[in-house]
């Protein structure tokens, strides 16, 4: 092993200053969008002592992800509500992970490796891109790299204390992104190789911390497949068909040069952000060339201790995903950038070795490798002036730009967002707002169309982009525009309103009608333009509930029905109000309209009963005369 000199002290505080130059650097300038913004609900949920989480985001394939990246996100958000804060502690958490790589690499190979591997994932465009913002999968690698150094310091070296601390941080890594799973052969072979210098008593703890880890998500998985037992095989499902294709070994190559970062940014036009930001694909290309002959390299005496883990590492994911039984992005290999670059060093150490040993060839060698990270470094720089000037598909609307939206909107105790889709499970701007307001404000989201939230006292309406600020005067009236944002877009407007609407009174009104869900109606109308009701809600929760309407003839038959979302149960505030717009014909003949409101759970509907004074179920839903006023049935 390598002992560590002022020297290699040096060249690893020039890694990590170039790490952080990278990561640390214009903060703002990050991606937060519908994934971002999830986590932060959750993370903040937990971090202000909410119950533990047992699932965390939900994932494309359908099945809940594990609730891992929560607790880690939770650590900054119990410290602070500022999202910026929170993009910089991750960013924190990858520069120490290039210094980890840097580490791996001193110790195990060479110091030279661990320069050129270290600074080349400091300075790594994909690497800078998946390592600074509030999303699940910037966090694996500094994990991977924390577990990976423990397994080889344990079973390589013998160090029973990490031996003891493997197994469960190498678990709690792998369930920050389903994708990570692929690496788990990395586990037997650490095993195996270790197996002679294997410490049972320790094997047995680090087993039992491992099952601890996991603990939390095989009860929520669990909890899931109770609520939905065909989650796992309609998952399984959407694989319409497998095949073999090469889209996995293109990431890999892009991940090794550097390339093809613009398709990510700007999928839309990525030629226009190449023609203010262009890169350098003949001299990039160069450090693909050089992983690739390290890749083979690694398997030459001086490494060959590490080449195994080096080829599990890139092989089993790269094998994993050239078979599509799942659609393939980009992020699923973001744990094999770092043995990308330890394979960039292999060759870089490989080549010096070998060349002549005069002073002026070594310089000329390590000098083209800085020229080659440099013209990367000015890249990502320009890169971002480009997204903090220019709105991209990919990229979408930076922090920094949102922040002072927030701030202006924190001035007021109740918001609504007006949105064209008010659903915060697939809709942007609702889930970005009600994670960086929710919990501090009263924050509810409407389309202006079918669910017209009523705050209570002052509030602000915010109109974001693709909204006109008619519809929002439509509503609530005139308002007086508030001024918070110096730039011209992202197109986000800003209404102020010092009184509650006065929507809903023209409707007739009932003694409030409680259901189970404690939402409580207190006046409905019934006319030719459909069914007006007006709502009064209690504080959040997380059931999810829809609503039904009937309407029934003189002898109490069905004549026509339509059941519909209800206004999402997260953003409920206490007290507010709801005014529901149902269009449905209403025949000539109809006498009793019936409301009532349902949630699935699994396969099974299960009513929310209406109650009577005492709050005991008394019907499975209301029903209403339609000639004259009535109390609740």
């Amino acid at each position: 092993m390598n002992r560590v000199t002022r020297r290699d002290l040096l060249t690893l505080a020039i890694v990590l200053f170039a790490a952080a130059l990278v990561r640390l650097g214009e903060p703002g300038i990050v991606e937060f969008k519908h994934d971002e913004a999830w986590l932060t609900r959750l993370a903040r949920e937990f971090a202000a002592g909410g119950a533990l989480p047992l699932t965390g985001m939900p994932s494309s394939v359908g099945v809940p992800n594990p609730p891992t990246s929560v607790y880690v996100m939770a650590v900054p958000f119990a410290v602070t509500s500022d999202p910026v804060v929170a993009t910089m502690f991750v960013a924190a958490l990858n520069v120490a992970g290039v210094g980890l790589l840097w580490l791996l690499a001193f110790r195990y190979l060479s110091p030279n490796v661990a320069l050129v591997a270290g600074l080349a994932y400091a300075i790594s465009p994909w690497a800078a891109l998946y390592s600074r913002k509030i999303w699940a999968q910037d966090l694996l690698a500094p994990f991977l790299l924390t577990a990976l150094l423990l397994g080889l310091l344990g079973f390589r070296e013998g160090k029973r204390r990490a031996q003891v601390l493997f197994l469960p941080v190498f678990l709690f890594a792998l369930q920050i992104h389903f994708a990570a799973w692929a690496l788990l052969p990395v586990l037997l072979w650490l095993l195996w190789t270790g197996r002679k210098r294997l410490w049972w008593p320790g094997l047995a703890a680090s087993l039992a911390l491992g099952v601890i880890a996991l603990l939390p998500y095989a009860a929520g998985l669990s909890q899931t497949l109770q609520e939905d037992p065909n989650r796992l095989a309609n998952a399984v499902g959407r694989s319409e068909h497998v095949a073999i294709t090469g889209d996995a070994a293109i990431t890999l190559a892009r991940f090794a040069t550097g390339l093809g970062l613009e398709n990510e940014i700007a999928p839309d036009n990525p030629a226009a952000l190449l023609a203010v930001v262009p890169s350098q694909p003949q001299l990039w290309s160069l450090l693909g060339v050089l992983a690739l002959a390290g890749f083979g390299a690694v398997w030459m005496p001086r490494y060959r201790p590490l080449a195994p883990l080096v080829a599990l590492w890139i092989g089993v994911p790269l094998l994993a995903f050239s078979i599509t039984w799942t659609e393939v992005f980009p992020h699923y290999f973001i744990a094999v950038i770092p043995a990308l670059c330890l394979c960039t060093g292999i060759a870089v150490d490989w080549i010096m070795r070998h060349l002549p040993r005069q002073p002026l060839v070594q310089t000329v060698m390590l000098t083209g490798f800085a020229a080659i990270l440099l013209s990367q470094f000015i890249w990502w720089r320009g890169l971002l002036r480009y997204v903090s000037s220019n709105e991209t598909e990919g990229f979408g609307t930076p922090l920094a730009q949102i922040m002072p939206v927030r701030d202006a909107l924190l001035r007021y105790e109740n918001i609504v967002v007006l949105a064209s889709d008010a659903r915060i499970d697939y809709s942007q701007e609702p889930a970005v707002w009600t994670a960086l307001l929710g919990g501090e404000r009263c924050v509810v989201s409407t389309d202006g169309a079918a669910l017209i939230p009523l705050p209570q006292g002052r509030f602000a309406t915010l109109i974001t982009p693709g909204i006109e600020i008619g519809t929002a005067r439509s509503l609530y009236g005139d308002g007086v525009p508030v001024s918070f944002y110096d730039y011209t877009k992202p197109g986000y407007a800003l209404l102020e309103y010092d009184q509650p609407p006065q929507l809903g009174d023209d409707l007739t009104p009932i003694a409030p009608a409680r259901f189970a869900n404690e939402v409580e109606l207190t006046g409905y109308r019934v006319s030719s333009d459909g069914i007006q009701m007006h709502w009064r809600l209690p504080e959040a929760r997380e059931t999810q509930y829809q609503m039904f309407i009937h309407l029934l003839d003189a002898s109490g038959e069905r004549l026509t029905q339509q059941d519909g979302p209800f206004l999402d149960s997260r953003t409920w505030c206490a007290g507010t109000g709801l005014l529901t717009r149902t269009g449905i014909d209403v025949p000539a003949d109809a006498a009793t309209l019936r409301v009532g409101f349902y949630t699935l759970r699994g396969d099974q509907f299960m009513n929310a009963d209406l109650l009577d004074e005492a709050g005991n179920p008394a019907a499975p839903w209301l029903d209403l005369p339609l000639e004259t006023e009535s109390e609740p049935s």
